[in-house]
């Protein structure tokens, strides 16, 4: 879907997103590089949704309207005890957080930020039960949900979210995420002055207040967690890359992590639940299942003056305390850097 930006003096939000309909054009090219799968356990993967023959179609045996087989519906069991993790619309006016809208504009990611609506909880969680691979023959990234298949490869959510990237750009996220950053190009990039990392990850306290926000943004719409108070390794190559200009598949790399989160034991949050609603809308599903639940708190300009007085109140404890520490990184396999770099 395409989307506009109102620009400052145009109207009463910067980011009020007017959204038109999508013309029906060919397939998006698939593209030559993968984001990881999940933030936690980076894989490439190739999203390509396979699209049997008529007649295996008509083959097909589908276990029930509500589960592709047996398995899936025992899944949904686990999937029922886990939690949703929803993302955040972004409302800001003309000049607030200026750079933040600037990048995201500049990036297409508008709608990224605009689509966060209500989503049905029972679809959302037979969606994740049913993508689920069961079988060596179960296609991936492809989801059923009430009689419907719900494809959720990286062309489909790119287009949705009106993301897609020109056929010869290359995803510089992937490329990071596979060979490291420096720990010092990451302080330099995300952290206070004289701040750094401790014991593997970054504590949000110790971001700069742009990169905070758009720390809040990655946790609830690009790589969902219910933990936000400090950055994985691959969370912070995220922000690495948003902050420096590079390049970045969201589309793929959302869908690694759907596919991912899916698949995974355990009881992990599920992520992308307004996302999921959307896709199932699309497939033809009806979304009015309830239970319906909205959106989370919006990242707004409160938000951010909020965020930031919190941080002012409690940088010189915090600041003296992390001073005390030695810091120790296990970032990839590199040493820690023997001076930390201001920003």
């Amino acid at each position: 879907m395409a989307a506009s930006f109102v620009p400052p003096g145009g109207g009463h939000f910067g980011l009020f997103f007017r959204q038109a309909v999508a013309p029906s054009s060919a397939p998006v090219a698939s593209r030559r590089l993968a984001a990881m799968a999940s933030s936690s356990n980076p894989k490439r993967m190739k999203t390509t949704v396979g699209n049997p023959s008529k007649g295996q179609k008509r083959k097909e045996r589908i276990y029930s309207h509500y589960f592709l087989t047996k398995d899936n519906e025992d899944r949904f069991q686990v999937v029922m005890q886990r939690k949703l993790v929803a993302e955040r619309k972004v409302i800001l006016k003309p000049g607030e957080v200026n750079e933040f809208q600037l990048e995201l504009i500049r990036r297409g990611w508008e709608r990224l930020g605009s689509y966060p609506s209500t989503f049905s909880v029972t679809l959302v969680k037979e969606f994740y039960a049913n993508a689920k691979v069961t079988t060596p023959a179960t296609p991936t990234f492809l989801s059923y949900v009430r009689g419907k298949r719900v494809p959720f490869d990286a062309d489909t959510i790119n287009e949705f979210l009106g993301t897609q990237l020109a056929d010869d750009v290359e995803c510089q996220f992937s490329v990071l995420d596979d060979e490291g950053v420096a720990p010092g190009e990451l302080i330099q990039a995300l952290c206070l002055a004289g701040e750094g990392f401790h014991r593997g990850t970054i504590q949000r306290g110790s971001l700069h207040p742009l990169a905070r926000f758009w720390s809040a943004f990655v946790h609830a719409n690009i790589s969902p967690c219910s933990h936000v108070s400090d950055l994985t390794e691959g969370r912070a190559t995220i922000l690495y890359t948003i902050l420096t200009g590079r390049v970045m598949d969201v589309g793929q790399f959302i869908a690694n992590e759907i596919h991912q989160c899916a698949n995974a034991a355990g009881k992990a949050a599920l992520g992308h639940p307004s996302l999921i609603t959307h896709l199932c809308s699309l497939a033809g599903v009806d979304i009015s299942v309830p239970p319906l639940e909205k959106a989370t708190q919006d990242l707004d300009f409160s938000y951010f003056q909020r965020d930031a007085f919190a941080q002012n109140q409690m940088a010189p404890k915090e600041h003296n305390s992390r001073l005390r520490r030695k810091s120790t990184s296990i970032w990839r396999t590199q040493p820690p850097p023997s001076v930390i770099h201001p920003c």
